[in-house]
């Protein structure tokens, strides 16, 4: 009954796009939000751990398209990365495992004060370029999906 409610509330608002921000673990939000995206995006920083928690993430939204829930799109976004050759070699074994963006967003002390902060990057900044590149990239896959009837 909840997912019903959930998706009810949100269908007849007027946006085309819609962001859920849920905690980074399989939580009953992250669980809704999945249900009812056209498209996930998760971030997924060049280290070790990070590869196991990716996998249970894709390993549930699997289980949701096999259950006949939707089956999003996923977009994976490479963040906190650093300059090591150690986080390159990861990030090339994610590209071929996974659909990850073009976009990148790097380590930056910017990005992180203004998380912290709650104030906007400085436009032009690469921070700003960084997440610029990735909206156009997540506009464009909408697009595709829309000419695709999905």
């Amino acid at each position: 009954v909840s997912l019903l409610s959930f998706e009810g509330k949100l269908l007849p608002l007027e946006y085309d796009f819609v962001i859920i921000d849920t905690p980074p673990y399989l939580a009953a939000e992250l669980r809704l939000a999945m249900w009812i995206s056209d498209l996930v995006i998760s971030p997924v920083q060049p280290v070790r751990w990070v590869f196991q928690g990716t996998e249970f993430l894709l390993k549930e939204l699997e289980l949701s398209s096999v259950t006949g829930l939707k089956n999003p799109d996923r977009l994976l976004v490479p963040s906190m990365v650093g300059k090591s050759k150690t986080e390159e070699e990861r990030l090339k074994v994610l590209r071929k495992k996974y659909n990850l963006s073009m976009a990148s967003i790097d380590r930056s002390n910017a990005i992180r004060t203004s998380a912290e902060t709650g104030k906007p990057l400085k436009e032009n900044s690469n921070g700003y370029k960084a997440f610029a590149s990735l909206a156009l990239e997540v506009i464009e896959m909408a697009e595709m999906n829309l000419e695709a009837g999905k």
